[in-house]
């Protein structure tokens, strides 16, 4: 009888450890001073708590805005570290302010959002590389409707592993009632590798203006 509750205490305690590390994991993802958790429309948290390095612990994503500032928000990332006692967070600018959407497939975290009156939208997304200890951004979209008749509307895409590059600008005809391409560009380009640990303002503003010389005025 005693051995058998021996081999049950022994079968339990490797589960009960890891829900521990995981319950204590997600209370050590606390913003820094100066930042609170930003809600949308809705009231709720912009976040996703997934594992995205693969260690076995959630990781998280969670968008903040500076505690006296709440046009200019920015998206934490939290990565536990070997069950260290504080995860390593990293954090850039972002200035979208309608729906955001995150999601996290095929170990891929993607993050989206646009701005405004929700004609404008940027995608960004991250993948987990164990030699470089840090998430990779891997593929970079833009969207923009344009004005009310298309004007300026484009998509731009980059991936950032392959290097290829794609536009397409267009407009809405509305005699024709459809969408029209005017100018369709696939390149391939040269990008630098961006990890979290290197995105900040400056590169945002660098993936921004990728491919503008590709751009035709109409």
């Amino acid at each position: 009888m005693i051995i058998k509750k021996t081999m049950k205490l022994i079968f339990l305690f490797p589960i009960l450890f890891l829900i521990c590390q995981n319950s204590y994991g997600q209370s050590r993802y606390e913003l820094p001073k100066g930042y609170k958790v930003f809600k949308d429309m809705d009231d709720k948290q912009v976040r996703i708590d997934k594992d995205f390095d693969n260690d076995g612990v959630n990781d998280l994503a969670i968008m903040a805005s500076k505690s006296n500032d709440e046009e200019n928000n920015y998206f934490f990332i939290f990565l536990n570290k070997d069950y260290t006692l504080k995860a390593i967070y990293y954090y850039f600018p972002i200035s979208l302010s309608l729906g955001y959407d995150i999601k996290f497939e095929n170990f891929v975290l993607s993050i989206g959002g646009c701005f405004g009156n929700g004609r404008y939208c940027e995608t960004y997304k991250f993948k987990y590389y164990s030699n470089l200890m840090n998430m990779r951004l891997i593929g970079y979209d833009e969207e923009s409707f344009g004005n009310a008749i298309h004007d300026g509307a484009y998509t731009k895409s980059i991936n950032l592993l392959t290097g290829n590059f794609e536009l397409e600008q267009h407009y809405f005809n509305v005699k024709l009632d459809k969408d029209i391409s005017t100018n369709n560009v696939k390149k391939k380009i040269t990008i630098p590798l961006i990890t979290l640990k290197s995105l900040d303002e400056k590169t945002l503003t660098y993936l921004h203006e990728v491919g503008s010389n590709y751009f035709k005025n109409e």
